[in-house]
């Protein structure tokens, strides 16, 4: 089966949705909104996409070891580890050391060292207990160096020539194997922890990631039939207001937390992400313009800074004040201060390309 269309060029409004997956993850760690874990399952979803989408000419018969994917991986996150070790530091000082300074404690001591062990290297996702460890959003480095390690082993699935309908099967069965682990996990130790083994555990998150790549090989060997600009334009909508359903109504329902990290949201992802990467809805367009293409640029970055700016945000407004900030204002500083400051990091180490994270 050949390719339809050029692969490895810019998806405008792709890059745009990355913006909206950013905010509702930053929302979320500011004033606890649901949307969090619809950014997250929007950015690995995302991220499977684009691989297929731009390795899929550039390694045409190229072969790859364990070892070569391994090396591959580590070269994916390498842009963002600098910043990852800032962070890290960033955090330790002020939450886990200074504290231990204070209040020495040889458990709380082996506990700090036991986190260093497992966040410098990224592998803390792995860990039923710490992570989380040190800059909390870190466990995303950590299980996206897992799934870059999978993705050329994937590839190599998808280039048998599958039919579209014998895909979307596939896609089907990963969605129905994250249901299952699901199930299973509430009756095992350590895994019934649905914050851990259901969002955070890098084997769970592979079913997400292999059904991006799965569009992404959907996409770029299909056959490409243009719909009109109001039909696009209805799925679009369609897909989001699903995402909206799936944060706001089963959030409500009894034991939703091993639905809301992830499972709920797969299908509008999905949706999301198919429908926007077709580029021919309003949304589409609306993503598409210059305002989120600057914005999309700064989001890895963002993403690993902003957690730490919301802490210290917080908590120099109240030892200034005595009081707790409000939410408003904490959004907008926060937010300015994480854009300034993933500017300046881009600006200091000349990483003003887009990075894929």
């Amino acid at each position: 089966m050949g390719t339809s269309i050029k692969t490895g060029g810019r998806i405008k409004s792709l890059q745009g949705l990355r913006v909206l997956a950013f905010l509702g993850i930053f929302l979320w760690h500011a004033i606890e909104t649901p949307a969090g874990a619809w950014g997250v399952s929007i950015f690995i979803m995302l991220s499977g996409f684009l691989m297929v989408y731009s390795y899929w000419d550039r390694w045409e018969g190229k072969e790859f070891s364990i070892k070569d994917s391994i090396k591959f991986s580590i070269q994916k996150i390498n842009p963002l580890y600098p910043l990852h070790i800032i962070m890290l530091i960033a955090a330790f000082i002020p939450y886990y050391l200074i504290p231990l300074l204070q209040n020495f404690s040889t458990s709380e001591l082996l506990k700090n060292v036991f986190k260093i062990i497992i966040t410098v290297p990224l592998i803390q996702a792995w860990f039923p207990v710490g992570f989380e460890a040190i800059n909390t959003v870190a466990w995303y480095l950590s299980a996206m160096l897992f799934l870059y390690t999978a993705f050329p082993f994937i590839l190599k699935f998808l280039r048998k020539g599958w039919e579209i309908r014998k895909i979307i099967l596939l896609m089907a069965l990963a969605y129905a194997a994250q249901f299952v682990f699901a199930v299973v996990c509430r009756w095992i130790p350590l895994f019934n922890n649905a914050h851990w083994s259901n969002y955070i555990l890098p084997i769970f998150r592979l079913g997400d990631f292999f059904i991006g790549c799965c569009l992404g090989y959907c996409f770029i060997t299909g056959a490409r039939k243009k719909t009109s600009t109001n039909t696009a334009t209805a799925y679009e909508f369609l897909f989001f207001i699903l995402a909206i359903l799936g944060m706001v109504v089963f959030a409500k329902l009894p034991d939703s937390r091993w639905l809301t990290y992830t499972l709920v949201f797969v299908p509008s992802s999905a949706g999301i992400v198919w429908f926007l990467a077709k580029s021919e809805g309003l949304i589409s367009k609306l993503l598409s313009m210059k305002a989120f293409q600057t914005a999309a640029v700064i989001t890895p970055f963002a993403f690993l800074i902003h957690r730490q700016i919301l802490h210290y945000t917080e908590d120099l407004y109240a030892l200034i004040t005595k009081q707790t900030i409000n939410p408003v204002l904490l959004i907008v500083v926060a937010m300015a201060v994480t854009v300034a400051l993933s500017y300046l990091y881009m600006w200091a180490t000349k990483k003003r390309k887009r990075v894929n994270a």
